[in-house]
């Protein structure tokens, strides 16, 4: 039998279940092409997930898949493996980045692929969620 006497308690318990039964997998956004010859050779990365949380933005010139933590991850684990961001989610669950690559003409035709890996002590491995992959490719 539920306690009534306080509903205040009761209108929380409610309202909270569905933030606390939800917890989406970040997701991950990126220019899929940019030219290293123009001005607006830039590289924006967005990454969305829950509010507030710990991010760190992965990318590798190599794609997966590959298992790892009981976990299916988008990238290579190759040596050139590299953080590209980090931080922590805004309080709407967001994170932009942006890097120039005007005139770095070695990155011509290369293909970058990046994850996001969101710590979540909740998770399925007890440690982390991943995002979607994502491929941004840079030409002349």
């Amino acid at each position: 039998m539920t306690n009534l006497r306080n509903p205040s308690i009761l209108l929380a318990a409610v309202c909270s279940a569905p933030i606390l039964a939800q917890n989406p997998l970040p997701t991950l956004s990126s220019t899929p092409s940019v030219p290293i010859a123009s001005p607006l050779g830039i590289a924006r990365f967005d990454v969305s997930g829950f509010p507030g949380r710990s991010f760190a933005l992965l990318g590798d010139v190599t794609s997966g898949p590959l298992t790892a933590f009981d976990t299916e991850l988008r990238l290579g684990l190759t040596p050139t493996l590299m953080t590209l961001a980090s931080g922590s989610l805004s309080g709407v669950g967001d994170a932009n980045r942006s890097f120039s690559v005007v005139g770095m003409a070695g990155l011509d035709g290369l293909v970058l692929y990046s994850q996001a890996f969101e710590l979540d002590p909740g998770a399925p491995n007890g440690m982390f969620r991943v995002s979607n992959g994502s491929s941004t490719c840079f030409h002349d």
